[in-house]
């Protein structure tokens, strides 16, 4: 496992610890999203305009479809610490 750390730290410190650290620590994905830099910066410079919302109908299904989709590729793939397939 230390010869490519790359699984180790997708599946043991993302998949797991943070999950277990949210639960002691309250929401760290604010602090960790590497998307809000980039749309702080992107509305700074066009100015606030009505943010997008998902339909109301729509709910939390994007979140269990994608949740699903992650477990799966851990769990039922053949080679889900392949490198290749995990970039």
């Amino acid at each position: 496992p230390l010869s490519n750390p790359l699984p180790l730290a997708i599946w043991t410190l993302l998949w797991v610890g943070l999950v277990l650290l949210q639960g002691l620590l309250g929401n760290l994905w604010s602090w960790l999203n590497p998307w809000y830099g980039p749309w702080r910066v992107i509305s700074r410079l066009f100015g606030k305009r009505q943010t997008w919302r998902p339909p109301p109908w729509l709910g939390c299904w994007p979140a269990v479809v994608l949740f699903f989709a992650f477990a799966w590729f851990e769990l039922i793939d053949p080679a889900p610490d392949d490198p290749a397939r995990l970039a």
